[in-house]
């Protein structure tokens, strides 16, 4: 189903607004790549380091251990302050921010107060390092909350989940406004784990409304169906079902990893395969024209890459798994380059489409990317809905 209008500008709106919440679980080299002023603290950290450099020499020995500290403590001001200034929030209202290092499958995240809203955030950050790509790159999915998950994606979401002091944050954040939702945000890994959150929250039969936004989610979760032998999973899938009517999702243009799973890339490498037949037996000529782009695409060769993937059934562990979204918004720049468009979409038909090739498939998942399209647009309407 497509929203109201008056429900879609409060869904992109809001959208927007907590995709800065996203970009700032970066940190502050995002933060800095966004282009916002962080207020005094580059002055700060420069006065500091002339501090010490004046030293007089003989103290410098016995200062090694006090300057580290200075500095580290220094950094982390200066994290903090520029977090703050980007969100526009008050220094009381973040209240738990991870430190850097650490465990290396616990995703560094902040909870924070957004008054405006009314919410106690809860911030992912997204793809960053290499610990970060191997979870990416371990796609086999495992049971979790009445389904099937990502695998990579489930361990990093429980590990979040059962942290002792990203709790007592939480905690914290609802004894200090009790009224307020939760709202869980995050941009590619972080927009994974976020949706899951979202679903473990509702399957365990938490009241606290929540909302979730991710943005340029890959496909983590497969609802496993409702069969008639098993009438008492029904209220399991309910569950997740009004989990997954709190999420929404944004897709950025080009991005490829909305569509990338096991499941696709094996419909991917079957299709090449099958291409790969018809084209071996042409002759060399013809073959080269149409790698270099030339020439007449034959008939044969549409409607292989059309079908092929619709033969191959998913297996046990690679199932087709969704974005874990009630809406999906997609949205691309306009020919004019200056505004976007935007549809919602099915994630049970985005799921059926091949991986997205093109040139700026990954540039488009970069957070820069999401901020330009998912910032401008608010005012127009979608041109289409997906069903």
């Amino acid at each position: 189903d497509t929203p109201s209008d008056a429900e879609t500008k409060q869904i992109v709106e809001e959208g927007a607004g907590y995709l800065r919440y996203a970009v700032a679980a970066y940190g502050i080299f995002e933060i800095q790549a966004a282009e916002m002023n962080g207020g005094g603290v580059q002055e700060e950290e420069e006065s500091a380091l002339e501090h010490w450099l004046h030293l007089p020499g003989h103290l410098w020995g016995k200062a090694t251990d006090t300057i580290t500290n200075y500095f580290e403590s220094l950094a982390d001001i200066a994290r903090r302050d520029r977090l703050i200034n980007y969100l526009g929030i008050e220094d009381e209202d973040l209240i738990y921010l991870t430190e850097p290092g650490g465990d290396p499958i616990l995703v560094r995240h902040f909870v924070a107060i957004d008054n405006t809203n009314k919410a106690v955030v809860l911030a992912i950050r997204g793809t960053y390092c290499a610990s970060d790509i191997l979870t990416d790159i371990l796609v086999m999915s495992t049971d979790f909350c009445g389904g099937r998950a990502h695998r990579g994606f489930v361990e990093r979401a429980l590990t979040l989940w059962n942290n002792p002091d990203t709790a007592a944050a939480l905690q914290r954040g609802f004894e200090l406004h009790p009224d307020y939702r939760l709202v869980l945000v995050g941009h590619s890994l972080g927009a994974g784990i976020a949706s899951l959150l979202t679903i473990k929250h509702y399957y365990d039969n938490n009241p606290r409304e929540v909302q979730c936004y991710g943005y340029g989610s890959p496909p983590v979760y497969w609802l496993k169906p409702l069969s008639a032998s098993s009438p008492e999973l029904e209220p399991m899938r309910a569950s997740v079902q009004q989990a997954i009517s709190k999420t929404v999702c944004f897709i950025n243009g080009a991005d490829t990893i909305p569509f990338l799973s096991v499941d696709s890339i094996r419909r991917l490498a079957f299709t090449l395969n099958r291409v790969d037949e018809v084209t071996r037996h042409m002759d060399i000529f013809h073959r080269l024209l149409l790698a270099r782009g030339g020439g007449s695409v034959p008939q044969e060769l549409i409607d292989i890459v059309k079908e092929a993937s619709e033969d191959l059934a998913p297996v046990f562990a690679g199932e087709r798994l969704q974005v874990a979204a009630h809406y999906v918004i997609w949205y691309e720049k306009e020919p004019d380059d200056s505004t976007f468009d935007y549809k919602f979409c099915s994630p049970k038909r985005l799921a059926n489409l091949s991986i997205l090739l093109d040139r700026n498939m990954i540039f488009d998942h970069m957070a820069p990317g999401y901020e330009d399209g998912v910032l401008a647009l608010g005012a127009p309407l979608p041109s289409e809905a997906t069903q």
